[in-house]
């Protein structure tokens, strides 16, 4: 029995062993086995994992930017708005700012902190939400630069190795720059340069601490918490932010409760992406677009110098939409844009108190009101705009007659005052145009393009009506033929017969008999084809620059991201004119503001010359004009080519506008005269005869003629003399009144 059992145990014993063999082996294979996996499972990641050095060369899609004469920012192009900047133009305090919200442990850290995920997660449980990231600011870098944003396992361990090896490779400072310059921040701003000038309207280096938490804030949700659109969701993660830079050592209580208390500025939505210059822009846009491709435009970050002056664009932009308005408004209104039910007005009027609360109202700008009630007196109307209740005087309607409003009426009005302490809103009726108007103005000695505005409104149609349309100049452009004639020998006492002209237009008998505004034959009438209104003004500044003419110019020099220079455009100027046929034209055009057509145009208080311009049928309205040192022309008119109304003429339609830019742009310059040249005399003649006035003359007038060109003979009374061709224009549209005695000043 007892060799039975021993000789049991020890086969059980082998057993035992054989058991314990196994299971230590299948450990051994288990783990070679894994480890085996797992070193194939990372070399094979590692191995798929992008190249660092992609972040050596660091180009993203950056902003194209259109600078003005004073490289003043005017216009922007992008894919992405984003713009670069050195680390060095980063202030401390914005750096501090997004450390403390994102990666407090950043500076101590070798690419991932476990300190930052322990955090996060009590922060996000005390908060039963997301109100912070577990991920290092090295591994937002990795994630946003080198992989993609997809939420797996893979893509975090792959996040991870990259964000070890980038703290290897980069220093903290090129690291803390590739993300303040990737980041996405909102409202379309990438980057803390754009966002500072998106939100704040000034350069990242003049970035505030209340600012700088306020942008920091707004990295784990850019849209939901933008401070133009949710403004109290942005205060709340200001306030986190502050918070944190205290806990760090960034900042102390005090400052913190400086910050908290600081008014904020933030730019308005709708002024956020709107250029200063949208039609000038945009041309230069597409003619980029066209010449180097649209990669190059949106991607290269272009540096598109131009000598557009903001002060003359402005002034531009008000006279076209002043001048546009007062025409449309002389020929009545055409009705309350609909009429609402209450129920549709409640309705309409609690989505408009939503938008004003987001964009508050302000002094002249156009709002849609609904009419609550009229009153009984007849003195004003109570308009609804929102929860505001504005009133509208009955006076400020009286070019709306007979119109007289009703309840429930949806009208357009324009904010005319608010009251800061009574808060009592009043408004005026307006209406939105349907005619256009264009203007451009260009320095006739260089052909820089110095403001241009296409259109009333480039949100509605981007049509630029300076270089785009066609259209008929009128007798805007009787003074080329002019100045061809006075180098032909003619003067400006030149008798030239008035008679009717008759064209045959096709072969079944149609004709056409061209007249003057009038009616009345006081020259010869004169026909044209179309002219953009660029052409037209380039033209006009041969005369304002002595016969030289200046080619426009749009771009002066383009520079890539690089500051390679693409191009460079210096002015091109040739000589068409002698200097006297030029200034006996400025001479003449100056009787036109004087006393013609363009007197209204005297008010500018100026030397200033000009010839008005309108079409058959009134449906084009011109005022091309200029003085010593600037040429503008406008033009006003429908885009279907149907008649203005009645007398609105060039003098009465356009000329305003031009009166209106003028006085705008040269507020505040040097008042000049014309210079006069050496070859140009000034005679005394007999305006009836165009001779050398006598004793005997009823009517005299000076008049300038190139030396040589003027007359020798005297006036003969009996002598019948025919309408003079450049001198009649007794304020009629188709010709020019006499030219006035020079000042004093300029015979000298």
């Amino acid at each position: 029995m007892k060799s039975f059992f021993n000789l049991r145990g020890s086969r059980e014993k082998g057993r035992m062993g054989n058991l314990l063999r196994f299971f230590l082996g299948f450990i051994a294979f288990s783990f070679i086995f894994m480890a085996s996996f797992g070193f194939g499972a990372y070399f094979y990641i590692i191995g798929a994992l992008p190249k660092l050095e992609t972040l050596d060369d660091y180009r993203p899609n950056i902003v194209s930017t259109v600078y003005s004469d004073d490289e003043k920012a005017i216009g922007e192009f992008f894919l992405e708005k984003r713009v670069v900047v050195p680390y060095s133009r980063i202030p401390e305090v914005l750096i501090n700012a997004f450390v403390a919200a994102e990666d407090g442990s950043f500076f101590e850290h070798s690419g991932i902190s476990l300190v930052a995920i322990l955090r996060a997660a009590v922060k996000n449980i005390e908060a039963g939400g997301v109100v912070q990231g577990g991920s290092t600011i090295t591994q937002q870098v990795a994630k946003a630069m080198l992989l993609s944003p997809e939420r797996k396992l893979l893509r975090k361990i792959k996040e991870a190795i990259l964000a070890h090896r980038m703290e290897k490779k980069f220093s903290k400072e090129d690291i803390l720059s590739l993300y303040l310059n990737h980041i996405y921040l909102g409202e379309g701003a990438y980057g803390v340069e754009a966002a500072s000038i998106t939100y704040f309207g000034k350069h990242v280096e003049e970035i505030t601490l209340p600012e700088a938490a306020l942008l920091a804030g707004l990295t784990s949700s850019p849209s939901r918490h933008s401070p133009v659109s949710h403004f109290d969701k942005a205060k709340e993660r200001q306030v986190y932010v502050l918070e944190r830079m205290v806990e760090d050592g960034y900042i102390t209580a005090d400052e913190e409760m400086g910050a908290l208390n600081e008014i904020l500025n933030i730019r308005k939505k709708e002024d956020i992406n709107r250029p200063l210059a949208p039609y000038f822009t945009e041309h230069i846009r597409r003619y980029i677009s066209e010449k180097y491709g649209d990669d190059v435009l949106y991607h290269d970050g272009l540096k598109i110098y131009t000598h557009l002056n903001i002060k003359m664009q402005e002034s531009a932009e008000r006279a076209v939409i002043e001048g546009v308005k007062e025409i449309d408004k002389r020929h009545g209104f055409r009705g309350p844009a609909s009429m609402l039910k209450p129920e549709e007005a409640a309705t309409f009027s609690m989505k408009l108190s939503e938008a004003i609360a987001k964009s508050p109202l302000e002094v002249g700008k156009d709002v849609e009101g609904v009419v609550e009630k009229v009153d009984n007196k007849g003195k004003f109307v109570s308009v609804r705009i929102g929860d505001i209740r504005a009133k509208l005087d009955f006076l400020e309607m009286e070019w709306a007659a007979p119109y007289i409003p009703k309840p429930g009426d949806l009208l357009l009005v324009q904010v005319k005052s608010l009251h800061p302490k009574t808060g009592e809103v009043r408004v005026t009726l307006d209406q939105e145009p349907e005619v256009q108007g264009a203007l451009v103005a260009i320095d006739p000695y260089t052909g820089y393009v110095k403001a241009l505005v296409g259109g009333y409104d480039y949100k509605k149609t981007e049509f630029n009506r300076v270089v785009q349309s066609r259209r008929q100049p009128g007798s805007s452009f009787k003074p080329i033929i002019y100045a061809a004639a006075l180098d032909k020998g003619y003067t400006p006492a030149s008798i030239i017969m008035d008679s009717p002209v008759i064209f045959e237009q096709d072969l079944e008998g149609q004709t056409w008999k061209p007249k003057n505004y009038d009616a009345v034959f006081h020259g010869p009438a004169l026909g044209s084809s179309g002219d953009s209104l660029l052409e037209l003004t380039s033209a006009y500044g041969v005369f304002a620059a002595q016969g030289d003419k200046a080619d426009p110019v749009f771009i002066t020099k383009i520079v890539d991201r690089d500051g390679k220079v693409l191009e460079e455009n210096y002015p091109v100027v040739i000589n068409v004119l002698s200097k006297g046929t030029a200034y006996v034209m400025t001479n003449l055009r100056e009787g036109v503001v004087q006393s013609g057509t363009g007197q209204g145009v005297k008010a500018l208080g100026r030397p200033a010359a000009g010839k008005t311009g309108t079409t058959n049928d009134l449906s084009d309205a011109w005022f091309m004009g200029y003085t010593p040192d600037l040429v503008a022309g406008t033009w006003v008119g429908y885009d279907q080519m149907k008649p203005l109304g009645k007398a609105e003429t060039g003098g009465r339609a356009a000329a305003p506008i031009w009166l209106k830019f003028m006085q705008g742009a040269v507020a505040g310059t040097p008042v000049k005269g014309f210079p006069v040249p050496d070859d140009v005399v000034f005679v005394k003649i007999d305006k009836e005869t165009g001779l050398l006035a006598t004793a005997k003359s009823k009517e005299t007038v000076f008049e300038c003629f190139k030396e040589g060109t003027e007359p020798t003979e005297y006036s003969d009374p009996e002598a019948i003399q025919e309408t003079d061709f450049f001198r009649y224009e007794s304020g009629t549209e188709s010709d020019d009144v006499e030219p006035v005695k020079p000042p004093e000043h300029e015979m000298e």
